[in-house]
């Protein structure tokens, strides 16, 4: 059968339910969008996973940890603050930022109290 066949289908037994064809549209796009939305968080939790068995981190990953915009995760790089490799040469490639170099950031960023000192 094919997909024109399946939608024909579809479309007579909706007729013959007395389903209201607009309500049967909105929760297909919302059915849709839900599943359009759990294949990304699996995605990024897949990515998250692989990173994580590395000694990389994506770079929202490292922005929610030391609490900063895109663009000052971006100026530590710059800076060498924070080693960096992007995943291709496109503009909008995914950053990662090596753990080890975040790790020596917020050592550096460490606030000593007097009983540590």
């Amino acid at each position: 059968m094919s997909k024109d066949d399946g939608a024909a289908q579809a479309a007579k037994f909706l007729v013959a339910s007395g389903l209201d064809l607009g309500e049967v549209v909105k929760e297909c796009r919302r059915l849709d969008a839900e599943r359009l939305d759990a294949e990304r968080l699996d995605a990024e939790r897949q990515e998250r996973k692989a990173t994580k068995e590395s000694q990389w981190l994506i770079s929202t990953e490292t922005m929610a940890i030391l609490r900063v915009s895109r663009s000052t995760l971006w100026r530590l790089v710059r800076s060498g603050q924070l080693k960096a490799a992007k995943l291709s040469a496109a503009r909008s490639g995914k950053l990662l930022i090596s753990k080890p170099s975040l790790d020596a950031l917020l050592e550096s960023r460490r606030i000593v109290g007097r009983n540590e000192e």
